[in-house]
């Protein structure tokens, strides 16, 4: 497991959460070698999440990203009765609304598994980090170190300031 990897599981763990521990391993799995050809869960893996105790999936990919989506992933995740949000976050353009439509969809899973995921996690590591800091669950630091230990947002323009814009007056923290 590569550092930044282990960074962010050290993140999630710190914070004590037995629920963060699922989408921490679901971040490190969505970055080993095999996983970053593929870009996306695949459809097995999919069709496992009843089994594995998942209640809701929330997908960030936008419709442009066609060949990163599972071919009929809604349809195989509510086959097993499971919750399937869709929440197409423009990667070069993220929304406040879209975080919005994150919140209010974790909101109303407090007890439930979740699997989060997008093309590369990176959408799904800094708005879950995000939800986090915003429902009081980790400091604002323990949230960029995990985006930190996934991705680098400053690479890529529209990213520090959405995440300063959720953050509010809490502040990003260190880039």
């Amino acid at each position: 497991m590569e550092q930044k990897h282990r960074n962010a599981l050290a993140a999630l763990l710190q914070a004590g959460r037995a629920d963060d521990v699922a989408i921490a391993e679901a971040v490190v799995a969505a970055h080993s070698q095999f996983d970053r050809l593929v870009r996306v869960v695949g459809a097995d893996r999919l069709k496992a999440l009843a089994a594995q105790g998942y209640g809701l999936v929330v997908n960030l990919l936008p419709d442009s990203t066609a060949e990163y989506a599972v071919p009929g992933e809604r349809e195989i995740v509510e086959s097993q009765g499971l919750e399937y949000v869709h929440i197409p976050v423009d990667f070069k353009r993220p929304a406040r609304t879209d975080f919005a439509a994150f919140a209010a969809a974790l909101d109303r899973a407090p007890d439930q598994k979740v699997h989060i995921h997008c093309a590369a996690n990176y959408r799904a590591s800094a708005f879950y980090a995000l939800y986090a800091v915003s429902r009081g669950h980790w400091s604002v630091d323990q949230a960029m170190a995990f985006i930190h230990g996934v991705w680098q947002p400053a690479d890529f323009p529209s990213w520090p300031e959405f995440i300063a814009d959720v953050l509010g007056p809490r502040g990003p923290g260190p880039s």
